[in-house]
């Protein structure tokens, strides 16, 4: 147990100035610092590429393109020959068509040999007959006289029949070979006409497949040089979205955890002080007070 006895009197004014000055310097990592100004060059270096050196031409296959494009339907003198050309047709053939090349060229030495041989006959006819009229005096007179000229009439028509017919057969075989050599030529002629027009058809089938095929490898390479010039735009654009990309990555690493900061200052004031102060006290134990008690007695 302790026992506390004080005091004290007090009286009195304080007044009191204060400056402070600080400086701040940031701290940054020298692999923060090379970075940055390493992009920051970069940056400055693309924002000033001229704009248009940015934009490719166009593809050597689009400009080979274009020029087969213009050419396209220019050379159509494949069209003008066909347009041109006289249509095929068939040639008839007659047999009449030069019948006289194919008869028989000893008809004449045919005939008269023939009809010599008939007049030889027909005089032994005659002889014969006169032989049995002068043995026959019932056919003298007028009876001999009709009786020879039924004879002559018959002998005449015979002669005319044989000579016909010897004719008839020969314009016959003649006619014949003539038919068929006519429809040799004919035959020939419609194939060659049948030939004509597949050649233009082909012709045509050829020269519009070459038109259709000219108009595919336009597009073909139209695609193809448009993607080669896309190829070439990304190209271009690479070092842009590249330094896009470092200046995003950077940002997403937050440079402010690694910047420190370096703080200077100097500070100064003023202050004022006026009074009187008067203190007592005692802090006593009980024991110490019975020993004090215990002294006085």
């Amino acid at each position: 147990m302790s026992l506390k006895l004080g005091g004290g009197k007090s009286k009195g004014s304080t007044t009191s100035t204060e400056t402070f000055n600080k400086t701040s310097t940031p701290v940054v990592p020298d692999w923060l610092m090379s970075t940055t100004q390493g992009l920051n060059a970069k940056v400055n270096e693309l924002a000033g590429a001229n704009p248009y050196d940015l934009v490719p031409g166009h593809d050597w296959l689009q400009g080979k393109a274009y020029d087969t494009a213009k050419g396209l339907g220019g050379d159509t003198k494949w069209l003008d020959d066909l347009m041109g050309a006289s249509t095929p047709t068939v040639g008839a053939a007659s047999l009449l068509d030069n019948l006289d090349a194919y008869q028989n060229p000893y008809r004449k030495n045919v005939t008269d040999a023939a009809m010599a041989d008939f007049d030889f006959d027909a005089g032994k006819t005659r002889a014969q007959q006169d032989l049995d009229l002068a043995n026959n005096s019932a056919f003298g007179g007028s009876g001999a006289a009709l009786t020879k000229s039924a004879t002559e009439e018959g002998l005449s028509r015979s002669r005319n029949s044989q000579l016909s017919k010897l004719l008839s057969d020969m314009f016959t075989t003649s006619a014949g070979l003539s038919g068929q050599d006519a429809d040799r030529r004919q035959s020939a002629s419609a194939a060659n006409a049948s030939l004509a027009l597949q050649d233009r058809a082909q012709k045509a089938s050829l020269g519009f497949g070459a038109d259709a095929n000219q108009r595919a490898n336009v597009g073909a390479q139209m695609d193809i040089g448009g993607v080669l010039r896309d190829i070439a735009t990304q190209q271009k654009q690479a070092p842009f979205d590249l330094a896009e990309w470092a200046i995003s990555a950077l940002g997403g690493l937050n440079p402010g955890l690694f910047i420190g900061e370096n703080s200077q200052g100097t500070s100064s004031g003023t202050g004022t002080s006026k009074g009187k102060t008067s203190n007592w006290g005692m802090d006593v134990s009980a024991a110490d007070i019975g020993k004090l008690i215990a002294g006085m007695g």
